[in-house]
Formats: structure tokens, sequence, C-alpha cells
């Protein structure tokens, strides 16, 4: 019976390591996504070109929530909170700003954008890039996958575009733990994000989004 727990126990542990390093396999490769994703690029209100790279779109979402001094932060360590929504949030102005006004660097005045559900980290990486205050008016519903929903328009032409986060990519697992009020501690929360984050990064722009429809309206 003694032997019979010792290999039992062994097998736990090495269960144990191999899924440790799966993880930190993947923590690693997350991290060097994202060191490549390219910047974004805006006119602010004094005509000059705004550089944003996700490295501060995440300091500026962590001063927002935390109220720490550390928005004009160049890098993000690789133990820091990483953002899902201010990743999806990112590659979202990404593909609205290509949609709405190809090679062109939009003017932040120019450009609006909303997203159906609440996600602070999505609000947050639009308002940072609009230059204005942006945030969620509607009434909260429980997470899933049309609240990332996304409504962009190009106000001069009245010209707006509708797109969604692509089916797959976000684990079904992710919404329902994150609907029990999960945080960041919560060990399967983390897992799915895990993979999720791995999804969205692993995808082109194009590749991230399905393109719901295109009209000259923006409301809801």
């Amino acid at each position: 019976m003694k032997k019979m727990l010792n290999v039992v126990l062994m097998v736990c542990f090495s269960m144990f390591l191999q899924g440790c390093k799966e993880s930190a396999d993947k923590s690693s490769e997350i991290n060097r996504l994202i060191s490549q994703m390219k910047p974004l690029q805006v006119y602010n209100d004094g005509n000059e070109i705004m550089t944003i790279t996700v490295n501060q779109a995440m300091a500026f979402h962590e001063n927002h929530e935390h109220s720490q001094s550390n928005a004009e932060s160049s890098h993000i360590s690789q133990n820091s909170h990483i953002c899902m929504g201010v990743l999806i949030g990112y590659k979202a102005i990404g593909y609205a700003a290509q949609q709405l006004f190809g090679d062109e660097i939009p003017k932040a005045a120019d450009f609006d954008i909303k997203v159906s559900g609440s996600m602070d980290g999505v609000w947050d990486v639009m308002s940072l890039y609009t230059g204005r205050e942006l945030k969620f008016e509607d009434e909260e519903t429980e997470l899933n996958l049309q609240s990332y929903t996304f409504t962009a328009k190009r106000i001069p032409s009245d010209k707006s575009v509708t797109f969604c986060v692509r089916g797959g990519l976000i684990p079904d697992g992710f919404f329902a733990v994150k609907n029990q009020g999960a945080t960041c501690s919560n060990a399967e929360l983390r897992k799915v994000k895990q993979q999720a984050l791995l999804n969205i990064l692993s995808a082109e722009h194009q590749n991230c989004f399905d393109f719901v429809e295109s009209a000259s309206g923006f409301g809801r």
C-alpha cells in the first residue's frame, strides 16, 4: 500500500511539474509576442503624432486602476499584471483604424469607438488613444463574447464599422469563471486567461475579429 501511495505521489508531482513548465513556456511566449506588437499612432489635439505602445497602454490602465504614478512607464515586467481587456482594446483600435482610415494616421478628434461590455481595460485603452474619457454607460450584464463587440466611427464621413472578437479565441471557461466573481488570484481563471492571451496575441488584427456590419449611423 505504501509503495502504491509513493507511486501515486510521484505521478502527481510529475504532472504538477509538467503543468508548471507548460505555464512558464506560455508566459514566455506571451511576453515575446507582446514585445513584438506594433505601436498605435494617432494625431492628438495639437496635431502631433502620438505613438502608443502596448506597454504604455498597460501602464495607463494600471495607473487608472491602482492610482499609481506609472502611466509614463515604457516597460512591463514579466511579473506585472497583463490585462486581457487592454490587449483586446489595443487590437480593436488597430483593426478599426485600418478599416476606416486605411494607411492614414487617424486624428483623435475624427475617431470614435465604443464596446458593448463594461471591461475597464478596454475602455481605458480607448480613452488613451482618443484623448477623451470614454466609459461604459449602459446596464451591466454577464460577461460573454458579445461583450467584446465594437463599433468605431470616422466622424467627418459618418462611416462606421461594427465587429466582434472571433469565437474560439477566448475559451468558454473564461466567461464562466469570471462571471462567478473570480479574480486573477483564481488558479482556474489564470489558466484560461493565459490561453486566451496567447490566442489573441498570436492572431493578426484581421484574424482577431469578425466583421459584423458597416453603416452610416453610430448609435445603438
